[in-house]
């Protein structure tokens, strides 16, 4: 944000006096520091000079938050909404995973996630996140839904926080992924095996395996589940008294 300062200065020539004004202009720009335990910024925000803890204690951290308070000095400088920065997909998505304290596991799906989405943008020679439009992420995640339904929503999530990152910067406009619709998951339904198909069932089981008859029989004439039934031993049942005895691992 620049700021201008008028100074009126008296000079004298050949015993005229003359008065003459200078204008001094200063050029405000965000700037960090460390005090305390983290980082601070200082910046200008509608002409009232600002400081705010970043409540971060690594440098370049710091220094890639600094370009958030640079972009408010930008809008309220130029006095407009729409200033871009331009940047690189791929340095987006290395500043993104680098700031977040997620688990090992988390930051591997979204370098994972990061990777399908950079060589789909391959194809379409898109490098600069600014370029990338509802259409492109539509026709990523048509692609990938095609091959496999749930990665394809995964990949869209992790996609919709890269990009919500990218409009606090000021990378981009707004979050294209929000526009997608996403296809909600199918419900697989089951239903119960009628009496006639049970005994179908059972009878072809006898006929392969007497000791897949014991286990498939006992499940559907006693209820007991999967962890139950390979824990059961031989003293667990009592031929004479008609019960299992089922015990909890």
């Amino acid at each position: 944000m620049t700021s201008y300062y008028s100074l009126l200065i008296l000079t004298a020539n050949n015993h005229c006096f003359t008065f003459k004004t200078y204008i001094i202009v200063t050029l405000f720009m965000a700037y960090i520091y460390y005090r305390g335990k983290y980082f601070w910024v200082g910046y200008y925000d509608g002409g009232r000079h600002v400081q705010k803890s970043l409540k971060v204690t690594s440098k370049k951290a710091a220094e890639l938050l600094l370009a958030e308070y640079q972009l408010v000095e930008a809008k309220y400088h130029n006095k407009s909404n729409s200033i871009q920065i331009r940047r690189n997909l791929q340095e987006v998505f290395n500043e993104f995973i680098s700031i977040r304290s997620s688990r090992a596991k988390t930051l591997s799906w979204y370098r994972y996630c990061a990777k399908n989405f950079l060589k789909f943008c391959e194809t379409k020679e898109i490098e600069n996140i600014g370029d990338v439009n509802i259409s492109i992420v539509e026709g990523f995640y048509n692609e990938r839904k095609a091959a496999a339904p749930a990665a394809a929503r995964s990949n869209l999530r992790a996609l919709r926080a890269l990009f919500n990152y990218a409009l606090l910067k000021g990378y981009v406009q707004d979050n294209p992924v929000k526009a997608v619709k996403i296809d909600k998951p199918v419900k697989k339904l089951f239903r119960n095996l009628s009496l006639e198909e049970m005994d179908r069932f059972l009878n072809e089981a006898q006929k392969r395996s007497v000791s897949l008859y014991s286990l498939f029989a006992t499940a559907y004439y006693s209820g007991l589940r999967f962890g139950e039934l390979i824990y059961l031993e031989p003293q667990d049942v009592n031929f004479e008294k008609d019960y299992i005895h089922v015990k909890s691992k």
